[in-house]
Order: C-alpha cells, then sequence, then structure tokens
C-alpha cells in the first residue's frame, strides 16, 4: 500500500507500507445441544452415564481458530468448581466419539461404590465443565446439574430368619422375627 503525507507547505513524501493482521487465538464456547441437568439412579454401578429422556447431555464445543476444528478440542473438569461431587463423575469423550467431539458425563467406581447416593447425602450436585483447544485456552464453563433419582427397592427377607405366627391369628397381622 502506498502511503502519502503532505504538509501546510504543501511538500509531499511517499513510501510503500505493508499492513500486517495478526491473528488472535480465540477462546472455545462449549454448549450442550440437549440442556444442562441430567440424572442418575441411585445404586448405579461405575461408568453408568448421566442420562435424559433423550439419551444423555450431548456437550458441544467449538471454536473460531482455524486450527482450532472441533476434532481437536477436549473437554475438562473445572475442579475448582466441584459442588460436592468430586470423583464421583468423569467425562468420558471417547463414547461417542463417533459422533464427533462429544463428552459423556459418568460415575465413577467411587460414586458407585455409595451403596446409596440419597443416604450419602448426595441427592443433586452440579458440575462446572470447560472445552481446551489445543493452545490450551479454556471455554467459560457450563454448569451441569445432575440428579441422584431414587429407585424403588423391593423388600428383602433375609435368609435363615424364623419366624413364628400363633394359631388363629388374624390374617394381616405383623410378623416380627
Amino acid at each position: 500500500m502506498e502511503v502519502v503525507v503532505s504538509d501546510r507547505v504543501g511538500l509531499i513524501d511517499t513510501t510503500n507500507a505493508t499492513i500486517s493482521v495478526v491473528d488472535v487465538q480465540e477462546i472455545p464456547v462449549i454448549t450442550t445441544a440437549n440442556g444442562t441437568s441430567c440424572s442418575v439412579p441411585e445404586n448405579s454401578v461405575a461408568n453408568t452415564p448421566c442420562s435424559l429422556s433423550t439419551g444423555g447431555i450431548q456437550l458441544l464445543a467449538t471454536d473460531e481458530d482455524e486450527n482450532d476444528s472441533a476434532g481437536n478440542l477436549t473437554f475438562v473438569l473445572d475442579t475448582a468448581a466441584l459442588d460436592g461431587a468430586m470423583g464421583f463423575f468423569y467425562l468420558d469423550e471417547t463414547s461417542s466419539a463417533a459422533l464427533g467431539r462429544h463428552g459423556a458425563i459418568r460415575l465413577t467406581a467411587l460414586g458407585a461404590s455409595t451403596a446409596n447416593h440419597e443416604v450419602a447425602g448426595m441427592n443433586s450436585s452440579s458440575l462446572m465443565i470447560r472445552a481446551r483447544d489445543p493452545g490450551g485456552l479454556l471455554s467459560e464453563p457450563i454448569r451441569i446439574n445432575i440428579i441422584i433419582t431414587d429407585v424403588q427397592e423391593l423388600p428383602a427377607i433375609q435368609p435363615g430368619q424364623h419366624f413364628y405366627v400363633r394359631e388363629n391369628t388374624a390374617r394381616n397381622s405383623r410378623v416380627n422375627g
């Protein structure tokens, strides 16, 4: 580009100049395809996904940068913002890799080893999740609410118990062991 300058007297000078536009690294953006709440039934086994009636939360990430395509973005738990769920959940990015870079939230072995999440005082929790680009930049966090749903459990009779009923006891009477 040619730059021309002049003064009040009318003297002119010209020169060629180059303007370079420097790309600025943008942070990724994280969203979900189907909401920000999911549930896990109490007494679930390890690797149980946090799911919706539609099949689970689907995390999505985008980045404006040319080299940061969705396939190069990862998801991370914001461990500084875990709400009582430390160690109970993890992000499984490979569970739906065939569909692109989508993350799934799953129950850890520690989370599953708690026999009854509600008795442990955990009937709901939340996670903060971020997307990370190859340069290490993190998105703003997205809050995912996790609800531990109650499961109706069948009553159980322990083996080896003995019950005695007096003769002529009324029907539907309570029997103590």
